[in-house]
């Protein structure tokens, strides 16, 4: 009641919180809203099964290449970095040795 009196301006007694309550209970929202959340979430659950298994053939080609990339595998050395970490950093900063010859410059 206190939630609801800080929203409304008119009388907010305890028998018509009650017989809001009551009214709710019996809304259509709370069985058909229920339903329909209940399907949303199953479509939500499959996309995220489908985009998990697209993505594991990705990670396993981002292994692959990192295997042929130099300095990876030092990179790899640092506890906590697994490849996808170590592929975002290469895809952003390239090859790290050009960033020392442009210093050295």
């Amino acid at each position: 009641m206190e939630a609801w009196k800080a929203h409304t301006q008119r009388h907010t007694g305890f028998a018509r919180a009650q017989k809001l309550h009551e009214a709710a209970k019996k809304s259509v929202g709370i069985t058909e809203g229920l339903r329909f959340a209940r399907q949303k979430l199953d479509a939500l659950l499959d996309q995220y099964d489908l985009y998990a298994r697209q993505l594991e053939p990705l990670e396993a080609q981002l292994t692959e290449q990192l295997e042929h990339l130099p300095g990876a595998e030092q990179i790899r050395e640092i506890k906590g970095l697994g490849d996808m970490t170590i592929a975002a950093f290469f895809a952003e900063v390239g090859e790290y040795r050009r960033c020392a010859q442009a210093q050295a410059a």
